[in-house]
């Protein structure tokens, strides 16, 4: 039990880089392939340390801070969740939190989608990750099919009144704006101070006034 737990605690050491932040001259790196299958029986504490290595690094690897992937591998953090994924299918964080900030601050759309479809097999109930999967298939991905179908299912699944009225005007400009606000704001109430944050709060008004207009165009 001794041994293995150092060998857990000496892999994170290497793999995971848990510092407080990024050096000019320190890359953070992605788990190696196949570390899933190296757990040594302690697979959800290791998804734990991937799920915290993402959260640490999540910004510092963002597009506002690495846009030109100087200091962060070439997909870093879908490989980390996704690794995570793989170590403990039921850490509900990395689908319900992990996807958006994927899409959001790493632009991989592609890896947040997949990893909304490996979360929404485990939780298919879950209205905030049905929710936000909306968000993603409709202002990303363009699939307003797909993103209706996870709204009404959001709804169905306890979520606000308001959500069932907005899958039925997925096909309608402003529901895509509003939906988009939601989301947004969602995740400005949860961000730290600094650029991120006020990049968002940029966002909302912009897509705010946007909004308003296509509402006032109806009148």
């Amino acid at each position: 039990m001794l041994l293995s737990s150092l060998i857990i605690f000496g892999g994170a050491v290497i793999f995971l880089d848990p510092q407080n932040e990024i050096k000019e001259e320190v890359k953070v790196l992605p788990p190696p392939s196949g570390v899933e299958n190296l757990h040594f029986g302690f697979k959800e504490s290791m998804a734990d340390l991937l799920w915290l290595d993402f959260i640490q690094h999540a910004y510092d690897c963002s597009k506002y801070k690495d846009p030109h992937g100087v200091h962060c591998p070439e997909r870093w953090g879908y490989k980390t969740l996704k690794t995570a994924s793989l170590l403990d299918p039921r850490l509900k964080a990395v689908y319900k939190f992990g996807a958006v900030q994927l899409s959001v601050l790493l632009d991989d759309h592609e890896g947040a989608a997949d990893l909304f479809d490996t979360g929404l097999n485990e939780f298919s109930d879950d209205w905030i990750l049905n929710y936000r999967a909306a968000y993603l298939y409709l202002e990303v991905i363009k699939n307003p099919e797909k993103a209706a179908d996870l709204m009404m299912k959001a709804a169905d699944s306890g979520a606000p009144f308001w959500t069932r009225s907005l899958a039925s005007r997925m096909y309608d400009q402003s529901g895509k704006i509003e939906l988009s606000i939601r989301v947004l704001e969602d995740l400005y109430k949860n961000a730290d101070e600094g650029l991120w944050k006020e990049d968002l709060a940029s966002r909302i008004g912009v897509l705010t006034e946007r909004l308003n207009k296509q509402l006032n165009k109806k009148l």
